[in-house]
């Protein structure tokens, strides 16, 4: 079975992705479970079932390439980082617009 890979950024503390599911710093909603509570278990990955790889951005935002080839992205969009042609912030997943 393959498994996600984190590509660890610069977050202060670590988050770590298993199983799309989350857990660890959360201020920008990228543990993609819904809120900006910092978790110390794992939580499930709302909307996620079927990434290949994971990577955890420096700017409190995830991204996560799925097996369909399409990338899915949250958290914190401040600088345009989702890839959705915003500057929002988002706890939902969007779709990276390439």
């Amino acid at each position: 079975m393959r498994r996600p890979a984190v590509v660890g950024g610069e977050f202060p503390k670590p988050i770590q992705i298993v199983r799309q599911s989350c857990w660890g710093w959360n201020s920008g909603s990228q543990l993609g479970a819904g809120t900006t509570t910092d978790r110390s278990t794992p939580v499930s990955v709302s909307g996620i079932s079927n990434a290949s790889a994971v990577s955890a951005g420096s700017s409190g935002h995830t991204c996560a390439l799925l097996t369909d080839n399409t990338v899915k992205c949250w958290g914190a969009g401040r600088y345009g980082q989702l890839g959705d042609g915003t500057i929002t912030s988002i706890s939902t997943k969007v779709t990276v617009q390439f």
